[in-house]
């Protein structure tokens, strides 16, 4: 069982990175005023996140035993997560500089872009 619940969080992180790549790829093509206009958008990346990936990380870590690198993949996911959250915020407050800081974390980040 624990290579199966391995697998699923390997193909999870898999797909985040895939996601979070995008974001990053729309910030650098489109800018902050653009954000919205891409298709998934930063916002439904985030409430994707926020709605089914951490809850089914939630409810793997409180049932299963994990590896270590599915600990660490798991961390990593919800650190893309908040850096997703604040770039969704800057937008919402019109905050050019703290976009651009929570793109430049998002981008430093492993295993991105």
């Amino acid at each position: 069982m624990d290579s199966i619940v391995d697998a699923k969080v390997q193909e999870l992180w898999s797909n985040v990175v895939i996601s979070c790549n995008k974001v990053l790829s729309h910030a650098e093509l489109y800018g902050f005023q653009l954000m919205d206009l891409p298709n998934p958008n930063v916002r439904q990346i985030a409430k994707a996140f926020d709605t089914i990936v951490i809850p089914l990380l939630d409810e793997l870590a409180r049932d299963y035993e994990l590896s270590p690198e599915s600990g660490m993949k798991m961390a990593s996911i919800k650190t893309y997560t908040l850096h997703l959250r604040a770039i969704t915020i800057a937008i919402d407050k019109d905050d050019i500089v703290a976009f651009n800081k929570n793109v430049d974390l998002l981008m430093s980040e492993s295993m991105l872009y």
